[in-house]
C-alpha cells in the first residue's frame, strides 16, 4: 500500500500541513525484520516469501474513496464527510495514473509470508 500511503501523506503535508506519519496506523516490516523479530522469540524462520499482490477495489471510479473509508480514517480524524471528499478527491488525482487502470483502482499491495517453527 506505499504509493496509496504516499498519495495520503503528500496530499496531508501539501494541502493541510499535517505529518501523516504520525497518523500512519500500519506496520510493514521488510522479511529481515520480521525474520528477526520471530527468531528473537525462538522461532527458525524455514521460508520467507515476499511477492506483489495488486488488488482490484470493487466500484469502479469509487473503488478508493470505499478503501480509505473502510481503512485509513486514522489519517483523517478532524474532517468532516464533506471534507474528506475533497480530501479524496485529491488523493485520487494525485494516485491516477499509477494505480487507476481501465476503470479500476488497483492497489499495489505487497504479501509477506513466512514459515517458521518454535524451537527448544
Amino acid at each position: 500500500m506505499q504509493s496509496v500511503i504516499d498519495g495520503i501523506s503528500g496530499i496531508l503535508a501539501e494541502e493541510y500541513g499535517i505529518d501523516a506519519g504520525e497518523r500512519n496506523p500500519w506496520y510493514f516490516p521488510s522479511a529481515g525484520e520480521y525474520s528477526t523479530l520471530l527468531e528473537r522469540q525462538g522461532f527458525t524462520v524455514n521460508l520467507v516469501s515476499y511477492f506483489d499482490r495488486p488488488t482490484p477495489l470493487s466500484d469502479g471510479e469509487n473503488g478508493l474513496n470505499h478503501w480509505l473509508d473502510s481503512f485509513a480514517d486514522d489519517f483523517f480524524p478532524e474532517f468532516s464527510k464533506a471534507e474528506k471528499a475533497a480530501l479524496y478527491k485529491k488523493i485520487k488525482q494525485k494516485l491516477k495514473t499509477q494505480l487507476y487502470r481501465d476503470g479500476v483502482w488497483v492497489t499495489d499491495y505487497k504479501r509477506l509470508r513466512i514459515a517458521a517453527t518454535k524451537t527448544g
